[in-house]
């Protein structure tokens, strides 16, 4: 955003030395402004769908948590939360080896 806003003074203050009063100056201000405000839009949404796709990231992978740590009973699609590339059969051959290691969701919390 402050690049936006950088932008956005340096182009004020040459049409301010051009003379902003006529018509063209005002047609490259609006198209300008428009522009600063189509771009400022576009990191704002981007932004919020960033941030809802990590809250979604968190929520699944403290359900993924608890499936890991009772591996054996855990259903395929629960233990795929933790990584969707990875079979549930890689997860349970690993998840021994992370609590013999005391890591991942084995590990001790501080």
């Amino acid at each position: 955003m402050s690049l936006l806003a950088v932008g956005g003074l340096a182009v004020s203050r040459v049409l301010a030395q051009v003379g902003a009063a006529s018509v063209r100056g005002f047609g490259v201000t609006a198209l300008v402004g428009f522009a600063l405000v189509s771009a400022a839009d576009g990191y704002a949404r981007s932004w919020m769908a960033g941030a809802a796709a990590m809250r979604q990231r968190h929520a699944n992978l403290l359900r993924a948590r608890l499936c890991i740590l009772d591996s054996k009973h855990a259903s395929d699609a629960c233990l795929r939360l933790s990584s969707p590339f990875t079979s549930a059969d890689s997860i349970r051959w690993l998840a021994p080896l992370l609590e013999r290691d005391r890591l991942g969701p084995f590990r001790d919390r501080p």
